[in-house]
């Protein structure tokens, strides 16, 4: 029986990496989020009560890297007000759910929970959508 052995792909993708501009860095979640008027102060509580708490625990498990808040007014009626940010080392840790999900139940107490402080967080802003980027770092 005969052995198929892969042809060596190292030196080409060495290649490759020299050619490119930039080096992968950390992945982004960015959630995009317009606060109903009047609701500034309570959206703030809410997240500093779960939010920061959830992340800072997924910090300590090494899933997390950072977290950053930004706000400023709309540009549009459709636009956001908020942009939730956090930074994950790579791709693999979403891979981690069990650890993800540890965190959610310490804060929320389950995983329903999380789900029923979600609907009550839609009636002080509307979450608009979500993106996850790689970081591109160059050279």
């Amino acid at each position: 029986m005969a052995t198929a052995v892969a042809p060596e792909r190292k030196n080409e993708v060495n290649a490759l990496d020299q050619e490119r501009p930039w080096t992968l860095g950390s992945v982004w979640s960015v959630d995009f989020i317009r606060l109903k008027p009047g609701h500034n102060l309570d959206y703030g509580r809410e997240l500093a009560a779960t939010w920061k708490k959830m992340l800072d625990d997924q910090k300590k498990q090494g899933i997390v890297l950072s977290y950053r808040i930004l706000a400023g007014a709309p540009s549009n009626r459709d636009d956001f007000t908020h942009m939730l940010m956090v930074e994950f080392p790579n791709y693999g840790v979403f891979d981690q759910q069990d650890k993800m999900d540890e965190a959610v139940k310490k804060v929320f107490g389950s995983l329903g929970g999380v789900n029923e402080a979600f609907r009550k967080r839609e009636e002080i802003r509307e979450a608009i959508g979500t993106r996850v980027l790689r970081e591109l770092r160059l050279k």
